[in-house]
């Protein structure tokens, strides 16, 4: 069982599916769903990378505006460090728009897009993690489906990085988008 588990390709199989991605394409605004706890059950796990990620679509041209959107504290809001990090990145300020409500999937969804349709945006790249990505999108559809939302996730994320096998971490995160599925199922949100 050990082997199965973390030390076979099991894990990632059965991941799979949760993946999503597309080629990146112009749209109004690159969005940007922050960690919060999320799969890593650690405080601001990942959006380092999600912002990187930003600062490369938006190096390429891909969106002239960006969208943070958490709700969490921690010492620090976690929006305005991200905003922060791009701005220090060459992002101006003004191209920066935060959500700063949001605490779970549902909430950025339902908070970012009242925001995009405020500003006329109806095409997001949306960023996030791999395999947070099929939740995310399930929920743009169900919440918000006047929003062409293209999935752009992190190309390289060092919480799923497979080099040593499967961490326990690793399984606690796909199993927390598995479940998260099903219960966003239940409540009607996806």
């Amino acid at each position: 069982a050990y082997l199965l588990l973390f030390q076979s390709p099991l894990i990632w199989w059965c991941a799979e599916p949760l993946r999503v991605t597309a080629s990146p394409s112009a749209a109004d605004a690159i969005v940007v769903f922050a960690g919060g706890v999320g799969e890593s059950g650690k405080a601001g796990g990942g959006y380092q990378e999600r912002v990187q990620h930003a600062l490369t679509l938006y190096d390429q041209w891909m969106a002239p505006h960006v969208v943070f959107s958490s709700g969490y504290t921690y010492v620090f809001q976690e929006a305005e460090v991200m905003r922060d990090l791009a701005v220090a990145h060459g992002v101006p300020p003004e191209a920066i728009v935060l959500e700063q409500r949001a605490a779970s999937t549902s909430q950025n969804v339902e908070f970012v897009a009242e925001l995009l349709r405020a500003k006329g945006w109806r095409t997001i790249l949306l960023l996030s993690s791999p395999y947070h990505m099929g939740r995310a999108l399930l929920s743009w559809k169900r919440l918000a489906p006047d929003i062409e939302v293209i999935p752009a996730p992190v190309t390289a994320s060092h919480f799923y990085d497979r080099t040593r096998g499967t961490s326990l971490q690793q399984i606690q995160g796909i199993l927390h988008e598995y479940f998260g599925i099903v219960y966003y199922w239940w409540k009607g949100w996806i």
